[in-house]
């Protein structure tokens, strides 16, 4: 039709009629564009580094379209939590110097950080990464901490401040008497109650924190080297000197997920633990006794049939590593794929989304 389009070297796409050019405007800042075309409805679409965008046919703006306004972040998913309608949200990094955290609502992502396009929402904290996340089922909340920037409160539409004295926190959780928690990166366990923050003795880096599903106002905290039991004033620990199973020279503890009625699976470096709080005893599952798939094991949650859900990535003792369950009788495994199937074995988080 006599008609055709270009990019030129400043990203400004061009329409040219048959006898003259018309400035479309450019589609991006800068360079590198690789392609242009137009659909049906007369839209163009252009792509280069940076993603994509179109232009509106009728209105005549672009719109861009890029990893940090669709879809996932990129890498370093450290945190998700789900809130009372079963929205997911997401921590990550979305390129760098791009931090924030994303919304999926079952069909589609929003996206909180710097450059959303048009398509999500500010996140006005100068860091890369979005660490925690926790919806807060008291208020509706979500907590976050971004990188190096404490913890905030996010309503939906503003952020405030916890006054938290870290500028890093390894998770949160509220427990059953509405008090936030906050595990530090070393040496570090507060509760946040009445606008103040109430520290609790804890040894060790911070690994996880949890809820205890049952005993009022009690969490459980791990490091490398503690698991705890606490409501800030009756306390139930072990230390890796108490499993005999550990050398507390060079193995620990990796994270922690209480069950019903006191118990606790704890993960280790050389198996899987099952705590019993009430007594002190535990059960010890490892290669040398079980069929458990692998030594290196971080227990991420339990289902309500029973059964507990861990990664083993690091194990030394399999070559098959991947997303696994024990049922208290058997264990099961689905390994991380080069083609289909799970994408990766380093898994940060897992939580349970329970539906009809």
């Amino acid at each position: 039709n006599n008609q055709a389009l270009l990019i030129d070297g400043n990203s400004v796409v061009w329409k040219f009629n048959g006898t003259s050019w018309q400035n479309l405007g450019a589609w991006k800042e800068g360079g590198f564009s690789y392609g242009v075309d137009i659909d049906a409805n007369g839209n163009i679409w252009a792509t280069g580094i940076g993603g994509a965008a179109k232009r509106n046919a009728q209105t005549g703006i672009w719109q861009r379209y890029r990893i940090t306004n669709t879809s996932q972040f990129t890498y370093w998913v450290e945190d998700i939590t789900l809130d009372n309608e079963g929205n997911v949200y997401m921590a990550g990094n979305a390129g760098t110097g791009v931090g924030g955290f994303q919304k999926f609502d079952g069909i589609r992502w929003t996206g909180f950080n710097e450059f959303t396009y048009g398509l999500g929402n500010p996140f006005p904290f100068p860091t890369d990464n979005a660490e925690v996340l926790y919806f807060r089922p008291s208020n509706g909340n979500i907590i976050v901490n971004p990188m190096f920037n404490n913890l905030h409160s996010w309503n939906g539409s503003n952020y405030t401040s916890l006054n938290y004295s870290n500028a890093r926190s390894e998770g949160v959780v509220e427990d059953s008497q509405n008090r936030l928690w906050s595990l530090g990166e070393y040496y570090d366990l507060k509760y946040y109650s009445n606008n103040n923050w109430t520290s609790v003795p804890f040894i060790g880096s911070g690994s996880n924190i949890k809820k205890d599903p049952a005993r009022p106002g009690t969490i459980w905290a791990c490091s490398e080297y503690q698991v705890l039991r606490t409501d800030g004033v009756y306390n139930f620990s072990k230390v890796t000197d108490d499993f005999s199973e550990l050398d507390p020279q060079s193995d620990g503890l990796t994270t922690v997920i209480p069950i019903n009625d006191g118990y606790a699976w704890v993960g280790t470096n050389q198996g899987l633990a099952k705590l019993n709080s009430n007594n002190g005893s535990y059960q010890f599952y490892s290669p040398s006794n079980s069929q458990i798939p692998g030594e290196n094991i971080s227990p991420l949650t339990v289902t309500p049939d029973g059964r507990l859900w861990f990664t083993n990535f690091g194990s030394n003792s399999t070559s098959v590593y991947g997303l696994c369950w024990f049922d208290g009788m058997n264990f099961g495994i689905f390994p991380q794929q080069q083609t289909g199937g799970l994408p990766h074995a380093q898994i940060y988080d897992l939580e349970v989304k329970n539906i009809q």
